[in-house]
């Protein structure tokens, strides 16, 4: 129970609820509004960004309180970001620091008729390939912390490997840094310490070499503080994402052809709703597609059948 308590309070501050609502004009322009609603600080870390000014396209943002009529004591905050100018600009987001998707729109024009297509995908955080045992910490109904250890095994061992790159030492050097972690982990597990890796790696990389600094090269925390802090902040992105949910809605013009929706409004808009476990192991993919016809060139098509046929008929009724 402790371990669940801490796993409370190291990560209950992140739940926020994210709204993305994409607009699709007859033009094949589309516009893009933006609502994360959660707590002031969530609002405003980095693993779920608003957009922000770029080259090719402007953002307008605003952050307010909002009342809370169940829990006065918490703070809700509700951040509204919306592009200034419909765009036809296929839109990425690539930061590894962040969660990644993009969202594209395209038109098709044929004589009678036009398409429209919405395509999005949010990329896999791929957590069982960088993190083991998070598949099982996920599956079970009181949450432990064992996950924690080799997840901040993964992150340790990932910046040797890069700290390795760009050294000198030879390989007994490494391979006695490696069996050192090792001893420290299999410590941590027999005695139930998972507590002790709550906390940022490099922290726990200068605790678990304390035995062998003396065979350390001079700057070889500092030197390997860059790499950590790299695969740290996407460790943190990827549990920050935990308890956030996310909703996609699209409206598109015309008929709605095909799409894979979860959900379908009253108002012809389509819903995707994803949280972390749909985006852990696997890419979370939307699409849609409508058709719009072209009435005018329909109605005139009607009437040069209509003339056409009146004259056959005329004709007709002329030579008999």
């Amino acid at each position: 129970m402790r371990y669940f308590l801490l796993f409370l309070c190291f990560f209950l501050s992140s739940c926020v609820e994210n709204l993305v609502h994409i607009s699709v004009f007859s033009n094949g322009n589309f516009t893009i509004k933006y609502n994360s609603i959660g707590d002031k600080k969530d609002l405003t870390d980095d693993d779920f960004i608003h957009p922000i000014d770029s080259e090719n396209l402007l953002w307008v943002s605003s952050m307010k309180k909002k009342e809370n009529l169940q829990f006065d004591s918490l703070s809700t905050w509700e951040k509204e970001t919306i592009l200034k100018t419909p765009t036809k600009e296929k839109i990425i987001f690539s930061n590894s620091e962040n969660m990644q998707y993009y969202i594209e729109v395209e038109k098709k024009d044929f004589y009678f008729f036009r398409e429209y297509f919405f395509k999005s995908t949010v990329n896999s955080l791929e957590i069982d390939k960088k993190y083991p045992n998070i598949y099982e910490y996920l599956k079970v109904d009181e949450d432990e912390l064992s996950w924690l250890i080799p997840s901040k095994e993964y992150i340790i061992k990932s910046s040797i490997e890069d700290y390795k790159t760009s050294s000198d030492e030879n390989a007994i050097f490494f391979e006695r840094l490696n069996n050192q972690l090792s001893t420290y982990i299999d410590y941590a597990k027999e005695k139930e310490l998972e507590e002790k890796f709550n906390k940022n790696s490099s922290l726990i990389i200068e605790d678990a070499f304390k035995p062998i600094v003396d065979i350390l090269p001079k700057n070889f925390f500092n030197d390997l503080k860059p790499k950590i802090d790299e695969f740290e902040k996407e460790f943190e992105k990827n549990t920050a994402l935990m308890l956030d949910s996310f909703t996609f809605s699209v409206s598109l013009p015309g008929k709605l052809h095909r799409n894979n929706a979860d959900d379908y409004g009253d108002e012809g808009i389509l819903y995707w709703n994803f949280d972390f476990d749909e985006i852990a192991f696997d890419d979370f993919n939307m699409l849609a597609k409508s058709r719009e016809f072209d009435s005018f060139k329909l109605q005139n098509l009607i009437i040069l059948v209509i003339l056409i046929l009146s004259v056959a008929i005329w004709k007709k009724t002329k030579k008999e």
